[in-house]
């Protein structure tokens, strides 16, 4: 990359330095699972790279990616009570008597609404500067439904998993669509915020 002095360069070298951390970590302890998902994390690290070069990204918005980034490796890495920090309930709002995958709300529900509205709301800004004629309703539209296709890219990527390994933590069909939905709500939740912020800040100027 151009220029690894700049805060991008710092913010990809910081994002680069931990995949690799935790690829090794994953690997030598067995867990191949994330370990494919680092993959898939270096692949998503160099479309951000390319995408911040082009369109002038905040320096707080790719941190943020960074950090969400950060959060998902540690979910699969520590381990809480002898399972992964993803399974740990922070509040046990609700807990189904016949599905065992059916628990809200775990760590990684968190990790789905927190990271996906990022996501959105980092879709959500460069539409508005790359497109500037697009509505409001349309542009928040398309970040909401482009951050839905990656976390569905995402749920494909655990499912892969399913198949080539023999044993993962991925979850069952409930986990799944709890993740979807945590992601739906992070990005509908995300994109609110922002404009709500983006008008503030235009009435005060």
């Amino acid at each position: 990359m151009k220029n690894l002095a700049t805060g991008r360069g710092y913010v990809f070298s910081f994002t680069l330095a931990y995949i690799v951390l935790f690829s090794i970590g994953f690997m030598y302890g067995g867990d191949y699972e994330f370990a494919i998902y680092t993959v898939v994390m270096f692949a998503a690290l160099i479309v951000t790279a390319l995408i911040a070069r082009d369109t002038n990204a905040p320096h707080g918005f790719l941190w943020t990616l960074s950090l969400m980034g950060v959060l998902h490796m540690l979910g699969g890495g520590v381990h809480v009570n002898g399972d992964r920090l993803y399974g740990y309930r922070i509040v046990d709002i609700y807990t189904s008597a016949t599905d065992p995958g059916l628990v809200i709300f775990k760590y990684d529900q968190l990790v789905h609404l927190v990271g996906y509205a990022v996501i959105a709301v980092s879709i959500h800004y460069v539409l508005r500067r790359a497109a500037p004629s697009l509505g409001v309703l349309a542009g928040a539209t398309l970040s909401i439904l482009a951050a839905m296709g990656i976390g569905s890219i995402n749920e494909l990527g655990e499912f892969s998993t399913v198949i080539l390994l023999p044993s993962t933590g991925v979850g069952d069909y409930s986990n799944t669509m709890l993740d979807l939905l945590s992601n739906t709500i992070g990005a509908i939740v995300g994109v609110i915020c922002f404009e709500a912020w983006a008008r503030l800040k235009k009435r005060s100027e």
